[in-house]
């Protein structure tokens, strides 16, 4: 934590935080891991009001014993109430490899709101014993999916939605 005492010009923070995990020992609990945190954040006061405005972002890896496990990245700023998102959820397991990630935000971004995904399914092939699949003989089934949903603007130049799927 910082704190900037004195005199602050506009638009200067009072306050900066930083908390970030080094990687070195990620914590679990419950058969879920946390690993990679971090949370950055400014403290900006607002001289009409006295309250302090809030920008920052937080973020953090998680595992689950399952074979499944997220990222998550968060970016706000209480100033003009704006905010953005990415989550990105995965599963693996001898026959499942899948992906989803989606993304948005409180304003209209050129980008628009997006999500896409894919899967890698495992057909055929001998059984292990332990209720996967070595891959003798195996074949893959390959699928992938996006879609967009966009605002303002970048609708009416590139159109409101566009979906692909592929397999």
């Amino acid at each position: 934590v910082v704190y900037f005492c004195g005199a602050l010009s506009a638009g200067a923070p009072r306050f900066k935080v930083s908390v970030e995990d080094q990687g070195d020992s990620p914590v679990k609990f419950l058969g879920v891991e946390v690993s990679n945190f971090n949370l950055f954040g400014d403290a900006y006061p607002d001289v009409a009001t006295g309250k302090m405005a809030l920008a920052g972002a937080v973020g953090a890896t998680i595992k689950a014993d399952f074979g499944g496990g997220t990222e998550l990245q968060f970016a706000f700023d209480t100033r003009d109430g704006s905010w953005g998102a990415a989550v990105t959820l995965s599963y693996s397991s001898a026959s499942v490899d899948a992906e989803i990630l989606f993304a948005s935000a409180s304003s209209c971004m050129a980008r628009g709101t997006m999500g896409r995904g894919s899967v890698s399914l495992k057909l055929g092939g001998d059984e292990d014993g332990a209720g996967g699949l070595r891959g003798d003989g195996a074949s893959r089934l390959n699928g992938t999916i996006s879609g967009v949903k966009r605002c303002g603007e970048h609708a009416k130049l590139h159109g409101k939605y566009e979906f692909n799927a592929t397999v």
